[in-house]
């Protein structure tokens, strides 16, 4: 049986000394510390690198649901050098239209270590702007060489009308590189 005595130990509110204010202090302290580094830690590694695609055909192939757009060309780094070849498919319809925009995905390829392999992929997934030639997404499949890369966000400029400067931003090291 509950007693009154029992409620009013039970609720009422216990003193705490010095020692343990102090101490829980430290501990709120330490947590938000902890999780804040995470944070910082996160940010700090990020990494970022900027590529080329240097278009070498485009092609429009009109359907009855809409246009198909393929492009492809070579992939460079931001000296010029090639790192492989790339290709984007692009897709519009009724459904994009009123974004002047298309589903596009881009496929790097990358060079096997062992000739005649075949290549190492990048694949990226978002939306084409044909306003502005802007691309935003991120990356959704990579070969296992390249799997870091997966979630990495993505945009493109198009600086020049056969060029777009591609720019991969992830999280984890900063040295990892294409």
């Amino acid at each position: 049986m509950i007693t009154r005595r029992a409620i009013r130990e039970h609720s009422a509110p216990k003193t705490c000394n010095k020692m343990e204010i102090n101490n829980r202090s430290r501990t709120v302290l330490l947590a938000t510390a902890a999780v804040l580094g995470s944070l910082c830690a996160a940010a700090v590694q990020a990494g970022t690198q900027t590529v080329e695609l240097v278009r070498s055909s485009l092609t429009n192939v009109p359907d009855a649901a809409g246009i198909y757009q393929y492009e492809g060309g070579t992939l460079e780094n931001s000296s010029g050098g090639t790192l492989g070849n790339y290709i984007i498919v692009r897709r519009t319809e009724a459904a994009t239209a009123s974004f002047n925009t298309a589903a596009t995905t881009i496929t790097l390829f990358l060079p096997p270590a062992t000739s005649g392999a075949a290549p190492s992929v990048v694949t990226l997934e978002g939306a084409w702007s044909f306003s502005s030639g802007d691309f935003q997404g991120s990356v959704s499949a990579a070969s296992n060489k390249f799997h870091w890369l997966v979630g990495a966000d993505a945009a493109s400029s198009m600086p020049t009308v056969s060029a777009s400067k591609l720019v991969l931003t992830w999280a984890g090291s900063n040295e990892l590189i294409l």
